[in-house]
């Protein structure tokens, strides 16, 4: 079950602790005036990394091939890595799921 856990507070920045760690959690905010509640602003926080592909390169060999080559992630978290690929004068996208058999 959801719980919600409220703070009052009158400053532009709070530090939430005691998190459980690999969890993700919805943190909002909102203002409050004479008038009453504004609007809740929502983002998604997390308390663990989710790796980055990096050194990313896509090199031409034929008129019809690329390669797409991009750095290992050294983490047993990584299970598998996504390529995706779209024609810009197409609006249909193709996905290709890769194995993380390396």
């Amino acid at each position: 079950s959801d719980s919600f856990v409220y703070v009052n507070i009158t400053n532009t920045q709070h530090i939430i602790s005691g998190l459980l760690p690999n969890t993700s959690y919805t943190v909002g905010v909102r203002a409050y005036t004479i008038a009453g509640p504004g609007e809740w602003t929502d983002e998604t926080a997390m308390t663990f990394d989710i790796p980055m592909v990096e050194d990313f390169q896509v090199t031409r060999i034929s008129d019809t091939t690329v390669r797409v080559t991009w750095q290992r992630i050294e983490s047993d978290a990584v299970e598998r890595y996504t390529v995706y690929y779209y024609s810009t004068s197409e609006v249909k996208r193709e996905v290709d799921l890769v194995s993380k058999n390396f």
